[in-house]
């Protein structure tokens, strides 16, 4: 018998856990992002404040790793707004260029 028909993979089939912070994300984000247009930082103990005002019963430790695990303040940095704009057929076109030597 060949050994790739020997191999058995075993198929773990179980739903994503879901942790204490989770539920309270959507509000995080929204803080950071507020902070961000404001131009200012929030510190991790008042995020755990207003969370806590929410129901969240988890402790700070726990809340600054999944911050960290999500990268939650990079991405409220990292997230501009797309500016979109059209303009008519032929009134403006898009040119790469190269310079050529010799």
């Amino acid at each position: 018998m060949p050994i790739f028909q020997m191999i058995i993979i075993p198929h773990i089939n179980r739903p994503p856990v879901i942790n204490s912070v989770d539920p309270y994300l959507p509000h995080i984000a929204k803080m950071l992002e507020t902070a961000e247009q404001q131009k200012s930082e929030i510190p991790l103990t008042v995020i755990y404040e207003e969370i806590k005002k929410l129901g969240y019963d988890g402790s700070l430790r726990w809340l600054q790793q999944v911050i960290l695990r999500y990268e939650l303040r990079a991405r409220a940095k990292l997230d501009e707004p797309i500016i979109r704009f059209e303009t008519k057929p032929a009134q403006q076109m898009q040119v790469e260029g190269r310079v050529s030597q010799g």
